[in-house]
C-alpha cells in the first residue's frame, strides 16, 4: 500500500465514532479486499510468478 492510501485511511477510521460504524467500516475494508483478490486467479498469479523469474525479477 502508498503511504498516501494508508494515510487516507487512518484518517477516516478517526473519524469513525461508534462500535457499529467501526464494525461496519472493517466489513466494507474486508469486502474491497476481497474483490481484489477475487480479481486475480490464483493460477494467473503464479503464471504471472513465473514470468517475473524468467525476466530475471523476483515477485515481492
Amino acid at each position: 500500500m502508498s503511504k498516501k492510501f494508508t494515510e487516507k485511511k487512518l484518517k477516516e477510521i478517526k473519524t469513525v465514532l461508534t462500535v457499529k460504524s467501526v464494525t461496519d467500516y472493517l466489513e466494507k475494508l474486508k469486502l474491497e479486499e476481497n474483490k481484489f483478490y477475487d480479481s486475480f486467479s490464483y493460477g494467473s498469479l503464479e503464471r504471472y510468478k513465473e514470468w517475473l523469474k524468467q525476466k530475471g525479477l523476483f515477485f515481492l
